[in-house]
């Protein structure tokens, strides 16, 4: 384990805070509570935070709050997406439909981070999907290139 997931100090004394913005990229937001520490290290060191995710989940007063009470009032980037009714997490695209090529998968009910797909894939076919996977990744890598692109351009 890197020294950084132990002691966060270690990581953040490399970097100096010059009126920085950090942006956060992450998928599905449903309660916030992944975020939590993440947030509360940056914020303790006078970061400004914002997060850009695929999803917001959970609608209403309660949902906000419950966000809230995990990382603050935060800046948070999402597109607007709706899917057909019956699907757990209507407001993210279908990346947790197809584990095979995000290489994830979450679901509301008491998932709260994202587990490794293949803890549910027999060894032997593990090899078969890793190219789609692979491939996937790419793809959503040129996405965020593009994002950071916009996002840089905004701040200045």
């Amino acid at each position: 384990m890197p020294d950084a997931y132990r002691d966060p100090e270690v990581y953040f004394k490399r970097f100096k805070n010059d009126g920085r913005r950090v942006l956060i990229v992450t998928e599905a937001i449903y309660t916030g509570k992944a975020l939590r520490r993440l947030v509360a290290l940056l914020r303790e060191r006078n970061w400004e935070v914002d997060i850009a995710a695929i999803g917001i989940e959970g609608e209403g007063l309660i949902a906000d709050e419950v966000r809230e009470d995990n990382i603050g009032r935060v800046e948070i980037f999402s597109g607007k997406y709706q899917r057909n009714e019956g699907y757990d997490i209507p407001h993210t695209p279908r990346v947790y439909q197809r584990p095979d090529i995000s290489g994830v998968y979450k679901n509301t009910r008491g998932v709260i981070e994202s587990r490794p797909f293949r803890n549910l894939v027999p060894e032997e076919k593990r090899k078969s999907i890793q190219s789609a996977i692979n491939q996937s990744r790419h793809d959503a890598n040129i996405v965020v290139d593009h994002l950071m692109d916009w996002y840089k351009s905004q701040k200045k």
